[in-house]
């Protein structure tokens, strides 16, 4: 069975499914649109239909991979520590590169011609799944990739994908099978040796932690640019105007190698806004935060030279033993809710 018509005339954003059973995806006032941590559908191809006036575009696929046991249960479950810790023994070697699965992540979709390679999880249709790409249908010479997996188990992935009569046309197959596994890069199924016993994790696993993660709107004189990628982070000589206050205690911005248990850390990924660039721009990122904290609508006191901004924060087990982790601005008069990898993105406003 084909996958349905792949093209569009208008491009829309599509959000991708909760990073746990109980978040929610919502737009920020901003319109961020979360990269890399992203998941990416795109345009290219330009390509006349029927030798009229209307141009398609082919939105990039990327190759979604299902991992479950004999009974058809996924193996995957980034929910408790020992589950998250699994993550870190799959990768995929693909074009002479080596991709590390991104752990836990909430992404949203961008419109964008393919050039941008990541491995990540999503949650779909009621489960995990892997997701690389991004791939434009235009790959008729096969494609052969190598998916790492716990156990020192390995399953080599080989596929085309290209366009017929306005569908995509896609073969995939697995291992040394003959026939196609797959019609659709999107529906890979792989049952792991021994009932996916190295994917099994014990009844003393418990709830992995949460980070929360600041976007900081700042002064471009605030961030260290880099002349090459124009990408921008934050310089050490910055670190002292940062600080996060929560329970009465203070934590300074420090270095990841000197993290040491609960800290205030600093990163830059992808992060495309409205009208915006396509380059890394910087983070904070406080955790991890234990889920038996019980956190419910708790002040965060995030200061930038002295300039205080509240963040409310929930972070708590439900009645079902389930994970609930979200944060908004105490500025703001509604609870917009943005994920990213492990835990809650809130966009803080110093420039206001």
């Amino acid at each position: 069975m084909k996958s349905p018509s792949p093209t569009h005339q208008q491009h829309q954003h599509a959000t991708a499914a909760r990073p746990t059973h109980q978040h929610r995806l919502c737009h920020t006032k901003f319109l961020f649109l979360l990269l890399v941590v992203v998941a990416i559908s795109g345009c290219s191809l330009d390509h006349p239909f029927n030798g009229n006036e209307l141009i398609w575009d082919y939105r990039n696929e990327n190759l979604e991979i299902t991992l479950l046991d004999d009974e058809g249960q996924s193996l995957i479950d980034p929910t408790t520590d020992e589950g998250l810790a699994l993550l870190s023994q799959i990768s995929i070697d693909y074009d002479g590169k080596h991709f590390p699965l991104n752990d836990r992540a909430a992404r949203e979709m961008r419109d964008m011609v393919e050039g941008y390679r990541d491995f990540f999880l999503r949650y779909r249709d009621g489960r995990y799944v892997l997701s690389f790409g991004e791939f434009q249908p235009n790959y008729k010479d096969l494609q052969i990739l190598y998916l790492n997996l716990p156990g020192d188990e390995q399953h080599r992935i080989s596929f085309t994908h290209t366009v017929r009569k306005n569908t995509f046309d896609s073969s995939v197959w697995l291992d040394d099978q003959l026939e196609p596994h797959s019609n659709s890069l999107r529906n890979v199924v792989i049952y792991p040796k021994n009932n996916g016993e190295a994917f099994r994790v014990s009844p003393q696993a418990r709830p992995a932690p949460v980070t929360l993660y600041i976007y900081p709107l700042l002064p471009t004189t605030s961030f260290a640019v880099d002349e090459l990628t124009r990408d921008r982070s934050i310089p050490q000589e910055e670190f002292a105007n940062y600080q996060i206050t929560l329970d009465g205690k203070t934590y300074p911005l420090v270095s990841s190698n000197d993290a040491n248990g609960l800290s205030l850390t600093t990163g830059n990924s992808r992060f495309i806004r409205q009208g915006g660039f396509y380059n890394k721009e910087p983070f904070l990122a406080f955790g991890p935060i234990p889920l038996e904290n019980n956190y419910h609508n708790k002040e965060i006191t995030v200061s930038y030279k002295g300039i205080e901004k509240q963040i409310l924060f929930n972070c708590y087990l439900d009645t079902n033993k389930k994970a609930v982790y979200e944060a908004w601005s105490g500025d703001d008069n509604t609870k917009n809710i943005l994920y990213f990898r492990n835990g809650p993105l809130v966009i803080v406003d110093w420039n206001r």
